[in-house]
């Protein structure tokens, strides 16, 4: 995505400065990986290192991805003259949302090992035989807005 938004970028008469810097931002993204999971266990594989990595990569995600956004938006070319340039620009918006994501990403992931650990029957049949695992969606959804909303 990244290289497409560098080779529209090289005609400025081709698509608004805004389009581009959306491609850029959609480049520096995570991709979403809960469709592995969803996969794997629908192909009746281990789920479980699946469950590791997304949880890593939703952790790290973030952090890599702030990075390249501020590393691709910060260049001196002609589509990032529209981008913010308030005092702190981007790094306002950004302390805010990891401190949010911070708070939200290690109080939940707390509470579900504590709860996994301690309770561990009664996890198995919530998830199981309630089908409450269908609530990972819209759990991270609500993560994902709490983090960008105020």
């Amino acid at each position: 995505m990244l290289g497409i938004a560098m080779a529209i970028a090289s005609n400025r008469a081709l698509l608004d400065p805004l389009v581009v810097n959306g491609l850029v931002i959609l480049g520096c993204l995570p991709t979403a990986l809960s469709i592995n999971t969803l996969m794997t266990r629908k192909a009746e594989g281990n789920a479980k290192p699946i469950l590791t990595e997304s949880v890593m990569v939703n952790a790290i995600g973030p952090f890599l991805s702030s990075l390249l956004v501020i590393g691709y938006t910060s260049m001196n070319v002609w589509y990032t003259e529209v981008m913010p340039k308030a005092s702190g620009g981007l790094s306002v918006l950004l302390r805010r949302v990891f401190i949010q994501f911070g708070r939200t990403l290690i109080l939940s992931l707390a509470f579900g090992q504590l709860t996994h650990n301690y309770f561990p029957e009664l996890v198995r049949m919530l998830l199981q035989d309630y089908q409450l695992i269908k609530l990972g969606s819209l759990s991270l959804l609500v993560l994902t807005w709490s983090g960008y909303d105020r």
